[in-house]
């Protein structure tokens, strides 16, 4: 266990580090396994993929605009070929979509990740023993007095 000095709130983060992390029905958590250079591949493929996306889409957006313009020119419309363009724009932006819901999970769990086996809890110190206790409990563990 360490804990870093107390900030200007008084608040100190202590990083236990477990064999086993569990939640609170005392099931066992699965850490992450895979290494931090994985996911930076994954996240550097799919932006690479997002950036190919996002050209397609204003490409079959333009494309769009032309066949309009050109049916308009001729007054005669294809619908059929117009909804065939438009269905193929709505894949690339839903698939878009998907890449960005993925980069901001991935970022997201970068962020909150913590090696194996290691918790995050912030705490406070006891204002009469001075030891450390979560931010969120009622009582010191340790001399039983209340933190409200």
């Amino acid at each position: 266990m360490s804990a870093q000095s107390p900030g200007p709130s008084g608040d100190v983060v202590v990083t236990v580090t477990a064999n086993e992390v569990r939640d609170a029905s005392g099931n066992a958590i699965a850490q992450p396994r895979s290494a931090p250079g994985e996911a930076r591949k994954a996240a550097g493929d799919m932006r690479k993929e997002r950036a190919g996306l996002a050209r397609r889409y204003q490409e079959l957006r333009g494309d769009l605009g032309g066949l309009l313009i050109e049916m308009a020119r001729r007054d005669h419309f294809n619908f059929n070929l117009l909804r065939l363009r438009a269905a193929e724009a709505v894949e690339v932006e839903q698939r878009a979509r998907e890449i960005d819901g993925h980069l901001t999970a991935l970022a997201a769990n970068q962020r909150l990740s913590l090696p194996a086996g290691t918790v995050a809890m912030t705490a406070k110190k006891c204002a009469n023993c001075t030891g450390a206790i979560p931010a969120d409990a009622n009582f010191c563990a340790y001399c039983g007095t209340p933190t409200a």
